[in-house]
């Protein structure tokens, strides 16, 4: 039987064991942070930053401002006005999301509306995401119990993506190749980590020797990604090609390795980090999945989703803290020590209080130097890498412990015929 059947083995025997729990879990630790942000989503503080900490900053409080959404502007159709922050930066599906929240009707303050329009829908993506975790067999707790899904669950439109990816899983073990595509694809026209799933299960099925199930998996999703966005493409190029321009031209984020190597004598130009960072990130998913097929071929290649997005995560020099919600499902799908993962959501709580803490004095608020910052990320690449380590070490030995029972049932039936 292929890894992924053995897999949906698992999904049968525990579909219903703790979902009402882990339901309730996710929507506490969900809502903590939800009402944390909430502080700030208001039109004073959206527009000067005023009334609050910069502590409870969240994009989804604020860009109803930032995108020029509040009085109906069509995102890339129509042009956004000359201001000071960036515009249309978001690929389509997030930034429809956006302009359908924007239009949900009410009274008062619009920010207000906005954010808890949105709040509302991540929240379904986030029970979404831990359902089927549970039908997955998954250590479910992972994601529903982690600080990250307090921190981040609210702070931008990642959890969308995230329960899409996840629907596009179960799919995957039920071998709907075409559905989990499709989920995938659209999923890609939101954020663009659904892609890197895309190649970790379409290498499954080739490793299966399902050639057509590969095609069909990748063919969905090109196409369902092609129709999201062609559309916008040839209505508005230069709206819709903005995003990418803009991931492409703008310097490294402050919560990256990169920022914190730009604060020492060596600071690569923007064009060197968008280079290296494509290198790192290829180099370092071929890098494992050699070393995982010289030493231990049956290993399941749906997992490599797990690496590819966690070098990603460490080397991207676009990378926001938020993406950290990208690898909480696939912590809970592949992890097999709670210590690691313990360690790293540590680390992301360091960050998050360091990195806010940072970005208050920049609007003339007491707090730390970005010199503590860099130590917390550093300790958070750290953290990330030691689970990788973790993670690949636990492939190999899978196999040797495969190895093994091999052997003695090829011994145990040679005997019993002499």
């Amino acid at each position: 039987m292929s890894s992924s059947g053995q897999h949906q083995g698992s999904v049968r025997r525990t579909t219903s064991s703790g979902l009402a729990a882990m339901l309730l879990l996710t929507a506490v630790v969900f809502g903590v942070g939800a009402v944390q942000k909430s502080f700030c989503a208001t039109r004073a503080y959206a527009e000067e930053r005023e009334g609050v900490s910069f502590q409870c900053y969240s994009d989804v409080a604020v860009l109803l401002f930032n995108e020029q959404l509040e009085h109906g502007r069509f995102p890339y159709l129509d042009p956004c006005r000359p201001a000071p922050l960036d515009c249309d930066e978001y690929p389509v599906v997030t930034m429809y999301v956006m302009r359908a929240a924007a239009s949900f009707p009410g009274a008062g303050d619009p920010y207000v509306r906005f954010y808890w329009t949105n709040v509302a829908l991540l929240l379904v993506c986030a029970l979404v995401t831990t359902y089927c975790l549970v039908r997955l067999g998954a250590k479910a707790e992972l994601f529903a119990a982690a600080p990250t899904l307090a921190i981040y669950g609210t702070m931008n439109w990642d959890l969308i993506p995230v329960a899409l990816a996840a629907v596009a899983t179960v799919s995957f073990f039920r071998r709907r190749d075409a559905t989990a595509g499709v989920l995938l694809g659209i999923g890609a026209a939101a954020k663009v980590f659904p892609a890197f799933i895309v190649v970790a299960f379409a290498a499954q099925r080739l490793h299966d020797r399902d050639r057509r199930a590969a095609a069909r998996l990748v063919l969905s999703s090109a196409v369902a990604w092609l129709l999201l966005n062609v559309p916008f493409a040839v209505a508005a190029p230069s709206g819709w090609w903005h995003f990418f321009r803009y991931s492409s031209e703008r310097p490294a984020d402050h919560g990256t390795l990169w920022r914190v190597l730009c604060e020492s004598p060596v600071c690569p130009t923007t064009r060197v980090e968008n280079l290296l960072s494509l290198a790192i990130v290829i180099g370092g998913s071929a890098a494992v999945w050699f070393v995982l097929a010289r030493k231990a071929p049956g290993f399941p290649r749906w997992t490599l989703a797990f690496p590819m997005l966690l070098v990603f995560f460490v080397a991207s020099k676009v990378t926001s803290s938020q993406y950290i919600l990208w690898i909480l499902p696939w912590f809970a799908l592949t992890a097999r020590a709670f210590v690691p993962y313990a360690l790293e959501q540590a680390a992301e709580v360091l960050v998050y209080v360091t990195i806010f803490s940072f970005f208050g004095t920049l609007q003339g608020e007491a707090g730390v130097s970005y010199g503590v910052v860099a130590i917390c990320l550093i300790a958070r690449a750290l953290a990330l890498l030691g689970c990788l380590g973790v993670w690949l070490r636990s492939m190999l030995r899978d196999q040797a412990a495969q190895s093994v029972i091999t052997m003695s049932s090829i011994t145990t039936s040679s005997t019993g015929r002499s």
